[in-house]
């Protein structure tokens, strides 16, 4: 098993028990967050998809500046507890500074500033390969209690899920201004694109979902990288 992206520092491939291989034609279109209920390492992560009849995986782990791959993106991690939002999704979790339920729901399951940082960068890298463009909370970037009951993944990265589309998609402009010669922006919204088709793709997606009908969005910004 190769890694899909470049970040993986762990490749601990799940047992074929505990996910599907392909995604029986349905396209990826979310990247699924979730808490991982403890302080776990990667490498230890990887060893419970291992466990035979556990029939539970996801395709990525994080803890700190470590990041490991169980599942590869093409095939189905069974992470959600929904197998439609399985079948659609990328799906990572996050290591906790805690352990224990009790304790970790006293404290709202948080995670390192650096396991935050790994998990920005590990979810622009996944939009920017499977083209999940721009990524909006609740629509193509999504948490495990959208999918069933449960409070995974926790207060903690709840309140900061803004925050992580928010520097994703700078990490996504920034990537995308600096492979081509021009540039598109997008007004009142910071980032840029280097492919046209996509700008306006994504000035029609901000004015579909736009709350105040008396704004609009549109590509305005033509010009070579210098």
């Amino acid at each position: 098993m190769r890694a899909d992206s470049s970040l993986v520092t762990h490749v601990i491939p799940a047992h074929s028990g505990n996910f599907w291989q392909g995604r029986r034609g349905i396209t990826i279109t979310d990247i699924t967050i979730h808490h991982a209920a403890g302080n776990i390492t990667v490498p230890n992560l990887g060893t419970m998809w291992q466990r035979v009849g556990l029939q539970v995986s996801s395709h990525y782990g994080i803890n700190g500046k470590d990041i490991g791959q169980y599942v590869l993106e093409a095939d189905t991690a069974f992470t959600n507890g929904n197998q439609d939002s399985n079948l659609r999704s990328v799906t990572i979790e996050v290591a906790n500074t805690v352990s224990g339920n009790e304790a970790g729901e006293r404290a709202g399951w948080p995670v390192s500033e650096e396991s935050l940082d790994s998990l920005i960068s590990l979810v622009a890298d996944i939009a920017i390969r499977n083209n999940l463009l721009p990524l909006q909370v609740g629509q193509n970037l999504t948490y495990h209690s959208m999918f069933r009951p449960t409070v995974c993944p926790g207060p903690f990265l709840m309140s900061r899920f803004q925050m992580i589309a928010d520097r994703a998609n700078a990490i996504i402009a920034e990537d995308s201004a600096t492979s081509s010669g021009m540039l598109y922006g997008v007004a009142r919204q910071v980032i840029a694109l280097s492919d046209r088709a996509k700008a306006e793709a994504f000035a029609a997606q901000l004015n579909a979902a736009r709350e105040d009908p008396n704004l609009s969005f549109y590509y305005v910004i033509e010009r070579p990288r210098t």
